[in-house]
């Protein structure tokens, strides 16, 4: 499992947390330029299952973090235009959400029962393991590939 991520443009970077549900775009040099993020009820922060101070049940309490937050899984540079942030919360599935580079909001899909493996050239790409054949056997697995359609 990896979390959080980042791609490189030719004029910024892109930097997901993977404890945050917001992107940093940042120059080459390291600049924070804006923070893009689209909150819904969906999303549920790390922050909310930590305590602020190290007590004795904070490394209880660390256990449970991919119980209840959202974590954010991946970021993708989908598009010329545009990038996907995945998003993993064990309540709820995963889900992601589409920008502009400039950080528009686009569009989201939450409640889902898989993540892309990777999206790129406007293409997302997801495993899928069939179920057991007729003779219990399992087939191989194929891959599924899903076209971006700006709404």
């Amino acid at each position: 499992m990896r979390m959080g991520g980042l791609f490189i443009d030719g004029a910024h970077i892109f930097y997901a947390p993977a404890t945050a549900q917001h992107v940093l775009k940042l120059t080459r040099d390291g600049v924070v330029t804006a923070t893009i993020a689209h909150r819904n009820s969906w999303f549920r922060s790390i922050k909310e299952d930590l305590p602020a101070k190290l007590t004795p049940d904070f490394f209880k309490r660390v256990g449970s973090l991919f119980k209840n937050s959202t974590i954010t899984e991946s970021i993708f540079a989908l598009s010329d235009q545009h990038f996907m942030v995945q998003y993993r919360n064990a309540g709820r599935g995963f889900g992601y959400q589409v920008f502009t580079r400039d950080g528009d909001f686009v569009v989201e899909e939450i409640g889902l029962d898989f993540l892309f493996l990777h999206a790129e050239g406007g293409l997302a790409y997801r495993v899928v393991q069939p179920e057991l054949d007729e003779q219990g056997e399992l087939p191989n697995p194929y891959l599924e590939v899903y076209r971006f359609v700006k709404p």
